[in-house]
């Protein structure tokens, strides 16, 4: 990824509808159902307004290259997979990294302000400063009761409180889209890289700052839940730009 770091037809559907200011539901995720077959393939790339959406390897260098098209990241912020297992979400598609963690240390190689939720499962360099999210849930709760992001951003530990139960949720790790507005406000710069894209937060909440987003995510099915996604919030159409 050297050089890609730094201190562009096809279609969906019309876009749902508008609610506050133009913009519909930020944590409102579109269900595709299995049978489907996928409109995004391997290699495209859409550009949904002032963002983009790669369906490839953020591991690739290649793949990331034709992403930026020349453009330079200003930051980071991420959910990698972290090998939670298919019995999980029994009625999600079996995913490549199920039961092998990503590994988000390729990210590391420039020095960016970077911010990678579930930073505590991998093997990552000594954090400048942690953020969590308090789910304020009871003591009785099953689940984890909070997260941790690991960062490279010096900063005391901050607190992020918002309940697991006040937002809607189909990608089994998804993240509410306030909880990453509130990780931007500490990752600054223009342009933010979400090279594990999931279900699209990082981005609706890049659209929500004014922030532009390049995201990267390795399955077609989730890239049309993410371009869906983004269609429905903001009435916008996404173009395919780039395909193989």
């Amino acid at each position: 990824l050297g050089g890609i770091f730094d201190p562009g037809e096809g279609g969906f559907g019309e876009g749902g509808e508008d609610e506050l200011d133009g913009f519909g539901d930020e944590d409102a995720v579109p269900e595709i159902e299995d049978e489907v077959e996928p409109v995004a393939k391997r290699g495209d790339v859409w550009r949904l307004g002032r963002h983009r959406v790669m369906c490839g390897d953020s591991t690739v260098a290649g793949d990331v290259a034709r992403l930026m098209d020349g453009e330079r990241v200003d930051c980071i912020v991420t959910d990698p997979p972290y090998g939670i297992g298919i019995a999980a979400n029994p009625v999600r598609q079996k995913q490549e990294w199920d039961n092998t963690p990503a590994d988000p240390s390729f990210l590391l190689q420039e020095n960016v302000p970077t911010i990678i939720w579930g930073g505590n499962y991998f093997d990552l360099p000594p954090a400048k400063g942690f953020l969590v999210w308090d789910k304020k849930q009871p003591e009785d709760f099953t689940l984890a009761m909070c997260e941790q992001a690991w960062t490279n951003i010096d900063t005391p530990a901050k607190m992020f409180r918002l309940s697991v139960t006040s937002y809607s949720k189909q990608h089994p790790t998804q993240k509410p889209v306030e909880l990453l507005e509130w990780c931007l406000k500490y990752a600054a710069g223009k342009i933010v890289l979400d090279p594990f894209g999931g279900s699209g937060s990082t981005l609706i909440a890049a659209e929500n700052a004014g922030r532009d987003c390049r995201m990267m995510e390795l399955s077609p099915r989730y890239v049309d839940v993410i371009i869906q996604r983004w269609e429905d919030y903001t009435g916008g159409k996404a173009e395919l730009c780039d395909g193989v």
